[in-house]
């Protein structure tokens, strides 16, 4: 019997002290609740810094190759627009029907 009341005389001050600490406990897992949330943000917000230069300079690759590609658009569209010019003055020289005519008569 005297262990008994020895024990839960023991045990009635480690309640009443852990009650005490209850408070320091709550207040040191809120800081840790806390510094998880700053560093997910933290990490949040360097991702999306990095995803939006990557972005950026996807945007200033595809403008450059769009450039590029008018260039070499425009460049080609000269000899195109003289060779359409060579067949238009053909084509005046010798209508349609008399070049047909000839080709069936031959």
């Amino acid at each position: 019997m005297e262990d008994r009341e020895a024990s839960s005389s023991t045990v009635r001050p480690r309640r009443s002290r852990l009650r005490e600490k209850i408070p320091e406990m709550l207040i040191e897992a809120a800081s840790v609740v806390l510094a998880l949330l700053l560093a997910f943000g933290a990490n949040a917000w360097h991702q999306h810094d990095r995803e939006a230069k990557l972005a950026a300079r996807a945007h200033q690759a595809i403008v450059a190759e769009l450039c590029c590609n008018r260039a070499q658009l425009d460049q080609a569209r000269v000899p195109v627009d003289a060779a359409g010019a060579t067949m238009g003055r053909f084509e005046a020289d010798q209508p349609l029907a008399q070049g047909s005519a000839q080709l069936q008569s031959g």
